[in-house]
Formats: C-alpha cells, structure tokens, sequence
C-alpha cells in the first residue's frame, strides 16, 4: 500500500505549500534572471550599434581618401594625357614650346616627379633635367626590364 506522502493530491498539497512559502524567493529570482537577460540584451544592443557606427564612419573616410586619390591623380594623368594630345595634334612640336610645356605641368601637378618624351622609346625631352641628366638619351628597348611598362604606357 501506498504512503500518505506519496499519493500525487498530497504531493500537489507539498508542492503548493513550498510554492505559497517561497514564492516571494521565486519570483525575485525570476525578476532577477528575466532583468539579467534584458540588460545583458542592452548591452548587446548597445556593443552593436557601436560597432556598425564606427564601421559606417570607416566606409565614409574610407570613400572620401578614394575620391581625393582619384581627383589627384586623375589631374596628373590629364596634364600627361593633354600633353600627348598635343603632340600627336602639331605632329611636331618645338623644343622650346615642349620645354614651356613641361615646366608649366611640372609645377601645377605636386603628384609628377618628372616628364620624359620618348619618340621612338628614346628619352629626348626631360623636366627635371638637374638629377635625371643620365636618363637623357636613354633607349627603353635596351632595358629588358623597363620593357614591360614602356610597352603598357606607349599610348602616343
């Protein structure tokens, strides 16, 4: 036969009785955990809004270094690009008129190191003369490996 304590309407009875003694421990536990969870959601919340603000302010910078680069050097290939034009549209143009020519790219362009012209891939005309006096007359078909970018560049 089956005790008092074990029949399932007196356990019920211990259960409610434990709960009706303790449900004050309970529910703060409960509010505990559920505020726990809700703060520990905040920060999470917090942490990720932090995180997608400085990648946003990464992307942004990120664009605007990509967009000076680009209007820098767009510039710089333009004054190479019109003083090919140039070239190619008199056919010939004069040493003095060329040398007019670079010196004035040369100085609006902070981003030119120097201006060499080489018909024929024979450097004949070069600004900055005064340190680069040796590459005068250089001819790009006898170094094999200034080959490759001269070929690339011969635009004109």
């Amino acid at each position: 036969m089956e005790s008092e304590l074990t029949t399932p309407p007196h356990m019920f009875r211990r259960i409610k009785q434990a709960f009706a003694t303790h449900s004050s421990i309970i529910f703060s536990l409960v509010f505990l955990i559920f505020s726990l969870s809700v703060v520990e959601l905040s920060a999470h919340n917090f942490k990720q809004q932090a995180h997608d603000k400085a990648w946003q302010e990464a992307v942004s910078a990120s664009k605007v270094i990509q967009e000076t680069f680009a209007l820098k050097f767009t510039d710089a290939f333009k004054s190479q690009a019109l003083l090919g034009y140039l070239i190619e549209i008199n056919g010939q143009v004069r040493p003095n008129e060329l040398e007019a020519i670079m010196i004035g790219l040369y100085k609006d362009s902070r981003y030119i190191r120097n201006i060499a012209i080489a018909p024929h891939n024979q450097i004949t005309y070069l600004y900055p003369l005064a340190g680069n006096d040796k590459a005068l007359g250089l001819r790009y078909d006898e170094m094999p490996a200034q080959r490759p970018r001269v070929e690339h560049a011969n635009i004109y």
